[in-house]
């Protein structure tokens, strides 16, 4: 067994979105980490609060973090997330308690996760008694995130304000000592931005809340006896993360972190700068893992080629990370499709070389603000021009082109 994961799959909790109730337990262990077995995958990281508030899939102690009781619901897919919930904890049996025994059964870690400041609203969000007791936490017009109308009210928190902080560490020093977890995540890159009024201002305060967070998930560890890990997602630039107030560099230099997972928003790319983020933590004791998500280019493409998702893997293990991420791929659930053949292939270069591969090249999707800094040959304005050179698109290729052709196999 490899001494880390190579293959990290997030599952989001879309079947609680997407089956009708009642779920067997057996069936909500099946989705949430059953399919994977017997793939590459050797670690899967549960988001376990949910959409859009945090709000803890499982009991809670933390005062205000409880979902709020509804006789109506608007939307028919919130009704199948807390009715399945609901449902299997009545029956007195913990879905996360099995599905991560089932994990550990078949050699796989389990990760608890939690997006930092999701911003789902409507058919997504379930509202705790926290946000709806607290108005002023919001940050409505203060965001200072890009992508927001002059009028537009952001409904995500504002973590400058202690409170939201204090609140947020108690989830987390819950769901980890409540699960016998190898780590917990927190995913920045969903959404970007949205957690102070002064981005640049906030730099200061969001590291020292990830030494918090490195202090809490210690302490845990030190009751346990052994180390809880601490992993993050984040934009796919460096130069993005400092955007939005990551001090990517800090947080690897200071040891706060085990892993760091650069990513686009929801697009698949075949050409984000991983070997930055590798040539960042060479030396210090900090993992690095590519990931491709999950569609595809401005066409959105769902779900996406598998050829371009394993060009994206590919392409990230020949920059030398140490892993791949697989992001919010719940279209087997949204589209029928079995795609555990992907999972059998992305965990090992040696499972991608030589394999079919499209190389995308597109503008990013859903947040575009993020990747300002990194220059997009797409969209390109094409001008009428009877001679001369055109223009020229580059994009990297992992694949060793020659012997492929040597082989017979390049088309």
């Amino acid at each position: 067994m490899a001494p880390h994961p190579l293959l990290f799959y997030n599952n989001d909790g879309s079947h609680m979105l997407y089956l009708s109730p009642p779920v067997s337990l057996d069936e909500f262990v099946y989705e949430t980490v059953g399919y994977l077995i017997g793939t590459q995958v050797d670690a899967v990281a549960c988001h376990m609060f949910g959409f859009g508030d945090a709000v803890p899939l499982f009991p809670t102690k933390v005062p205000g973090a409880r979902g709020i009781e509804r006789r109506e619901v608007e939307w028919v897919s919130e009704w199948r997330q807390e009715e399945i919930i609901r449902l299997l904890f009545d029956q007195g049996v913990d879905p996360w308690k099995a599905s991560l025994e089932a994990a550990h059964n078949a050699g796989m870690e389990f990760w608890a996760g939690l997006r930092f400041n999701e911003l789902h609203e409507g058919r997504f969000q379930w509202k705790s008694e926290f946000r709806e007791n607290h108005p002023e936490y919001v940050l409505g017009r203060q965001c200072a995130a890009d992508g927001h109308d002059p009028e537009d009210e952001c409904v995500g928190l504002n973590f400058a304000i202690p409170e939201v902080r204090a609140h947020r560490l108690a989830l987390i020093e819950e769901v980890c000592t409540r699960y016998d977890v190898e780590g917990f995540e927190w995913d920045f890159n969903r959404e970007p931005g949205h957690h102070f009024p002064d981005l640049k201002a906030g730099a200061p305060i969001l590291t020292d809340y990830v030494r918090e967070a490195r202090k809490v998930l210690d302490g845990v560890g030190d009751r346990r006896g052994r180390r809880v890990g601490f992993g993050v997602r984040v934009p796919g630039t460096i130069e993005a993360c400092h955007r939005i107030s990551v001090e990517i560099e800090n947080w690897i230099s200071e040891g706060l972190v085990d892993y760091i997972c650069p990513s686009p928003y929801a697009d698949t790319s075949t050409d984000l700068p991983f070997d930055d983020f590798v040539a960042l933590a060479e030396g210090k004791d900090c993992r690095i893992y590519g990931c491709p998500t999950e569609m595809c280019g401005p066409g959105l493409h769902w779900p996406p080629p598998i050829e371009t998702l394993r060009a994206g893997a590919w392409n990230a293990w020949r920059q030398g990370v140490d892993g791949v991420y697989i992001f919010n791929y719940n279209h087997p659930i949204v589209s029928d499709m079995d795609m555990s053949g992907l999972f059998r292939e992305m965990g090992s270069p040696a499972t991608l070389e030589f394999r079919d591969k499209t190389y995308s090249v597109a503008g990013r999707r859903g947040r575009p603000d993020v990747f300002k800094e990194k220059k997009h040959q797409l969209p390109l304005a094409l001008e009428e021009r009877p001679s001369g050179p055109g223009q020229t698109v580059r994009f990297l290729v992992g694949d060793d082109l020659r012997t492929a052709a040597e082989r017979g196999v390049l088309d």
